[in-house]
């Protein structure tokens, strides 16, 4: 039986309707949901990879992006190792933000 030599956490974060919850389940099981559920606080997948015949846990953790949930985000956020930001380039009001 194998072990897991190490977990990884990697936060996802992003603007509220990005597609982070998108992302990470195509990423970690391969699906895709068409139709918009916000995430309420947090949601997480992983997915495992073998390296030199030792495992990983790749954690990917989908937060929520409304600014409501800043205090809860800081909590999750306590020993990550990276961060994906998603971003929606067809959001026009994000990208007015930005001109």
């Amino acid at each position: 039986m194998s072990t897991f030599r190490s977990d990884i956490k990697i936060l996802v974060m992003g603007y509220s309707s990005s597609g982070k919850k998108n992302f990470v389940n195509k990423w970690t099981k391969n699906t895709f949901q068409e139709t918009y559920k916000a995430t309420i606080v947090e949601e997480f997948g992983f997915k495992v990879y073998e390296k030199n015949g030792k495992l990983y846990r790749i954690q990917l953790w989908d937060l929520a992006g409304q600014v409501k949930n800043e205090m809860v985000i800081k909590t999750f956020s306590k020993g990550a190792h990276g961060l994906l930001i998603v971003s929606d380039a067809t959001n026009v009001l994000l990208r007015e933000e930005y001109i």
